[in-house]
């Protein structure tokens, strides 16, 4: 991976993280793109050179939240040893998937309602 795509992963792990506290902490509605900005701290350049706008920044959090989902099912999938192990692996991380996602959950149904 060459550096400068690692970084760019890096600014949009970082703008996400701050995003899920703002939005945690403030409400979607209430929360400002300045405020996810002085979270990350960084530009606000830097925030909308990656995302537009807080609807891109929910979209974003919530492909995360299931793309994890489908990853661990898919290494899964492919993994040496029986169903049964494969199985069992897999509910343990979804059950822990569906723990981190109860925080944002809040937030997921105010997203929806607007």
């Amino acid at each position: 991976m060459s550096e400068k795509r690692s970084l760019e992963e890096e600014r949009r792990a970082q703008i996400l993280e701050a995003a899920e506290r703002v939005f945690t902490r403030k409400g979607f509605s209430k929360a400002r793109m300045d405020d996810i900005v002085a979270e990350a701290g960084l530009s606000k350049g830097a925030l909308y050179w990656y995302y537009k706008s807080k609807d891109a920044l929910i979209k974003a959090l919530l492909d995360r939240v299931f793309s994890g989902d489908l990853r661990a099912a898919e290494t899964l999938t492919g993994a040496p040893g029986p169903a049964e192990e494969k199985l069992r692996k897999f509910f343990r991380t979804s059950v822990d998937e569906i723990r981190s996602f109860e925080r944002l959950m809040p937030l997921a149904y105010e997203f929806l309602a607007l």
